[in-house]
């Protein structure tokens, strides 16, 4: 590179400016990162200080810079590291960050797209309206734990009146990366948001072991640049394969939908307990590279409780999709009582994400999953190869309502099962068949 000349330097002055997006480089809190006085060659410190005299500072500062300017002032390679590894976030170390597992899905030119969702709670102590609230819908509700019950169903119900933060902007760390939300937390506290990781990603987070079997570990990152204790990881999902969308709620956990008082007991007072033998299945299942999506009309509040329900009972790790709710929203002896059509929804948005997977729907015969399964069946044949409905004792499938279900779906699409050993071993050729059959 040649010395800088004198009329070099006039001539800056002359050409146009740059781009307001270019300017903001020049910041004064990213100045001295981006200065490359390391590639300077030796003459060119003597050109600089007659540069900063013919250009006011205020100007560099504010960004007012020539496009030949550039030669003084570009990014350098630790100026880019540093950006890279910059947080961008205002979430403190005493925030409680918690992450919903999720999944990546391929996007163009080869990247990846990873939805992100969660909630943000704050340090500070329950509010005296909440507190209130709580003790009405107690009462009303006729939760009274035990003495031994209590600490039990305090750890339940935190989620439910913990403060939350609004307004928090939130940033992930993939490998040595940093990827800060665009939306802020509502008032809820709640944040979604997406991550794209392109092959070079990819190609690192291999190398450096942070991708393995398919898993991507997502870190929530803090103001000061550190880790929190909130991570998941994120299961890619290719084009092509097969994936099992599974109720929760009398399907994999008891919990006796039917009856609110057993209802409430079960969710706040309780430990829970898994159906026997699901577990197993599962992870069969999963072990012949079938992927899952834990679907359910429970709150968010719940999902610290049932991740951790699933990993100790033994359940192969998947996406959650629960519902929003707020404490004042419902009645507490109405949370899990009220089913929407959330779950009917999140269905056709999976199915919608993956036009060429096939899809095994699992559920029970306690709620709707039959007649959401069925209808769903019904407009995406060509998708839901096989769908499993396990009889719940409170209120098995009638004759009528199985002549109904039936209805313009191919034979076998449906099955009925009592005991979790009825289910195949190897769903992938039962679903080949019937994904033959329904396209036919």
């Amino acid at each position: 590179m040649n010395p800088l000349r004198w009329n070099d330097l006039e001539a800056a002055r002359a050409t146009p400016q740059i781009s307001l997006a270019q300017r903001k480089v020049f910041h004064t809190q990213t100045l001295r990162k981006t200065i490359n006085l390391v590639s300077f060659p030796a003459a060119n410190f003597l050109a600089l200080p007659c540069y900063l005299l013919t250009k006011p500072i205020g100007l560099i500062l504010k960004g007012d810079l020539s496009a030949s300017d550039r030669f003084f002032v570009r990014p350098s390679p630790v100026g880019q590291m540093l950006k890279r590894l910059q947080p961008g976030t205002d979430v403190e170390a005493t925030d409680d960050v918690v992450l919903y597992a999720t999944f990546g899905r391929a996007a163009d030119s080869g990247h990846w797209k990873i939805d992100v969702c969660g909630t943000v709670y704050g340090a500070g102590s329950v509010s005296l309206r909440k507190r209130l609230l709580l003790r009405l819908l107690q009462r009303v509700a006729k939760v009274q734990p035990t003495e031994a019950q209590r600490e039990l169903f305090e750890q339940r119900i935190r989620a439910f009146v913990a403060p939350t933060e609004r307004g928090k902007r939130v940033a992930l760390r993939v490998a040595d990366r940093v990827h800060t939300l665009q939306r802020r937390t509502r008032r809820n506290g709640q944040f979604r948001g997406s991550i794209r990781l392109s092959p070079a990603d990819l190609d690192m987070l291999r190398d450096c072991g942070d991708l393995r079997d398919g898993l991507i570990k997502l870190d929530v990152l803090s103001s000061d640049g550190r880790a929190t204790r909130s991570c998941v990881h994120a299961h890619l999902l290719d084009h092509e394969g097969i994936s099992v969308i599974s109720d929760i709620d009398d399907t994999i956990k008891v919990t006796d939908v039917h009856c609110r008082r057993a209802l409430l007991e079960n969710t706040f007072l309780r430990e829970y307990e898994t159906i026997d033998g699901m577990a197993d299945v599962y992870r069969q299942w999963a072990q012949r590279g079938i992927a899952f999506h834990y679907v359910s009309s429970s709150p968010w509040q719940l999902y610290n409780s049932l991740a951790e329900m699933c990993q100790s009972s033994g359940f192969p790790g998947g996406s959650f999709h629960l519902r929003s709710f707020r404490l004042r929203d419902h009645m507490l002896r109405r949370i899990l009582l009220i089913r929407r059509k959330g779950k009917a929804a999140v269905i056709r948005s999976l199915l919608k994400m993956f036009p060429r997977r096939q899809f095994i729907l699992v559920g029970d015969s306690g709620e709707a999953d039959p007649e959401i399964y069925a209808k769903v069946a019904r407009k995406r044949r060509h998708q839901v190869a096989a769908i499993f409905i396990r009889q719940f004792p409170g209120r098995p499938l009638s004759t009528e309502r199985m002549q109904k279900l039936y209805h313009e779906l191919p034979a076998g699409t449906i099955r009925v099962f009592t005991c979790p050993s009825e289910l195949p071993r190897d769903p992938a050729e039962n679903t080949v068949r019937l994904a033959t059959v329904a396209k036919s």
